[in-house]
């Protein structure tokens, strides 16, 4: 049985040990601003007054989870928001997540089918661990495509 590393959590700024509910993920950050996850990493690159990371949640499989402070957050907002273009629809980037969601699913499922094979046929250690992060990132990946759905409903309805 392949080893799963245990959950761990870092706190580059130590400032906010204990104080969890000042932070946010990058996930609900992207929704404050009404952007994917993608365009919040780049600004995060490109502007050097974008908040730094204060928690890094190390418990799933892949990346680690960065979590930011939210009152810092909501004034870079504001200091970048304020007259710049105008935001894009909620609907519209619930629409474009639930397409992202909905291709990642589709990539995993054909990856966990192809080292399903793989595990069936030769059963090395190294294809069984690949197969059980697939599985789990296809797990997280059918929530985040559902909940998607759910908040694309919400807005439409």
């Amino acid at each position: 049985m392949p080893h799963t590393p245990a959950a761990r959590t870092e706190y580059p700024r130590p400032e906010f040990v204990g104080r969890d509910d000042e932070l946010i993920n990058f996930a609900e950050a992207a929704r404050r601003a009404q952007i994917t996850t993608g365009a919040l990493s780049n600004w995060r690159r490109r502007h050097t007054d974008f908040p730094k990371v204060a928690k890094l949640d190390h418990s799933g499989p892949g990346r680690a989870q960065k979590f930011i402070p939210a009152d810092e957050f909501d004034a870079y907002l504001a200091r970048h928001q304020e007259g710049n273009r105008p935001r894009r629809h909620p609907a519209e980037v619930a629409s474009q997540n639930l397409r992202y969601y909905t291709k990642r699913v589709q990539e995993l499922e054909d990856r966990e089918a192809a080292l399903s094979e793989d595990v069936n046929a030769v059963g090395r250690p190294y294809d069984v661990m690949k197969l059980e992060k697939t599985r789990a990132a296809l797990t997280t990946a059918r929530a985040l495509e559902s909940e998607a759905v759910d908040r694309l409903t919400n807005l439409i309805f």
